[in-house]
């Protein structure tokens, strides 16, 4: 682990703590908030968590060890930000702390990039098969000697224009703009159009400053992918399940639906869709486990399907286990005879065309 810079010196631990309270658990210092400690009060063999995020290799200096840092995650009185940087689980997650968190880890040849570049953007995106997990730190090395091998990194060399680094809270990233192209070109098509649809909508990145990289990136892996993939990248989309959930229906050949289609009575927006074709009344509703599983959020979405129903809707429901097995096919199935039923004769036969040439794999 030679490669990795040492950082004590930064983030000075004081050599004793006080702690103020008997009971048993976590107890801040008694001064500012610099420390906490995990255990009884006065107990000398007690855990001290600095107020800050703190690296894996701190953990000696800490008195840490490995199994009393799982029994730290397991009760949540800690987590973990990116692969090796822990916190406090009640410190506030701003992009100042991410940042404070990166720099632990980073050379100053190193620049953030990819899924690391994108947490540190407060763009949060994972593929549907490492929603439980936690993405490697990714840093390339950009004039200096080849990227970290430190555990839980990924990294190599890459060419990057001086344009395509910004710098966050003292830390070098790739900016938005390079970090959704980068990524759009290593995703599959699900997942790069999840993250173009984020960074637009977090990032403001826009499509000329994508078409740009698509130009740049000429003669680039997945540079044919990301070229079809901005024209249909939108900010309006409000989650990864939405953009999911579009890209499918597009790719099967149908006609692209509208995110976030307002409804309104009376001049008053009643209901907001997640996709929707309103001329024909044909609505798509992607239902993630945030917001759509509690019995009051149950209750909500069946009296706006029921209301949406008996007002000539029809109403699609897509989960995040649709794209998990081959159940995807089921619910386009459903939504290929709703447009059948609702689409003018001429619109019909020109998607069932474009269904066809969508089997391309580009």
């Amino acid at each position: 682990m030679a490669e990795v810079p040492p950082i004590a010196h930064k983030h000075p631990v004081p050599d004793h703590f006080s702690c103020t309270g008997e009971e048993s658990g976590l107890v801040l210092h008694s001064g500012a908030k610099h420390v906490i400690r995990y255990g009884a009060a006065g107990d000398p063999n007690a855990m001290t968590i600095p107020q800050r995020p703190f690296a894996w290799f701190e953990l000696p200096q800490l008195g840490v060890s490995q199994y009393e840092l799982r029994h730290l995650l397991e009760s949540r009185a800690i987590r973990r930000m990116i692969q090796g940087i822990y916190a406090p689980a009640d410190l506030e997650d701003t992009i100042e702390l991410r940042a404070a968190g990166a720099a632990l880890v980073l050379a100053d040849h190193m620049v953030l990039a990819d899924r690391t570049a994108a947490w540190l953007h407060g763009v949060d995106h994972y593929r549907l098969d490492d929603l439980s997990g936690v993405p490697s730190l990714d840093v390339v090395s950009v004039g200096g000697p080849n990227a970290t091998r430190r555990r839980g990194a990924r990294g190599g060399k890459r060419d990057l224009d001086p344009s395509d680094i910004c710098q966050i809270a003292g830390v070098r990233a790739t900016t938005p703009a390079r970090t959704a192209a980068d990524l759009a070109c290593l995703f599959g098509r699900r997942e790069a159009v999840a993250v173009l649809d984020a960074f637009m909508r977090t990032c403001h990145v826009t499509r000329d400053e994508l078409d740009l990289l698509v130009t740049r990136f000429a003669g680039r892996r997945g540079v044919t992918q990301l070229r079809n993939l901005v024209p249909i990248a939108t900010p309006l989309a409000e989650s990864t399940g939405e953009s999911w959930t579009r890209t499918d229906i597009i790719d099967a050949g149908l006609p692209a639906p509208t995110p976030q289609c307002s409804i309104r009575v009376n001049g008053v927006e009643k209901f907001r869709l997640d996709l929707a074709y309103p001329q024909w009344k044909v609505a798509i509703e992607y239902d993630g486990a945030d917001h759509h599983t509690s019995p009051d959020d149950r209750a909500h979405d069946a009296a706006r399907r029921d209301w949406l129903r008996r007002h000539g809707w029809i109403v699609i429901v897509v989960t995040k286990e649709d794209f998990r097995t081959e159940a995807s096919g089921s619910w386009l199935h459903e939504l290929r005879a709703a447009l059948d039923e609702r689409m003018p004769r001429k619109i019909k036969a020109r998607y069932a065309r474009g269904e066809r040439a969508s089997r391309r794999t580009f």
